[in-house]
């Protein structure tokens, strides 16, 4: 399941509890400064549809800083934390 099919499932509060979407935003917000580009890449996606606005200054922070760089051009997990950013406000 995609963290957008389980956000979509959280919005309808048919799926997860106050109490696991609460563990869930907790244990994203430690895997967020994960050596692992990947992880931090999914984490950050994942914030996008588990976070809430209490979360933006945490992806503010990883939008200006993050040091993955692909291909000498690309900030992947830059530009997925203001998707994130995005995401929340839309909310």
């Amino acid at each position: 399941m995609t963290f957008a099919k389980m956000g979509e499932y959280d919005s309808t509060g048919t799926y997860f509890t106050e109490n696991d979407k609460k563990v869930i935003k907790e244990e994203m917000l430690k895997m967020v400064k994960d050596k692992n580009e990947n992880m931090r890449e999914m984490t950050v996606m994942g914030l996008g549809y588990f976070g809430d606005i209490s979360n933006i200054p945490i992806l503010n922070e990883i939008k200006i800083s993050d040091p993955y760089l692909v291909n000498g051009k690309y900030f992947v997990v830059r530009m997925k934390a203001e998707e994130a950013i995005n995401n929340i406000m839309k909310r």
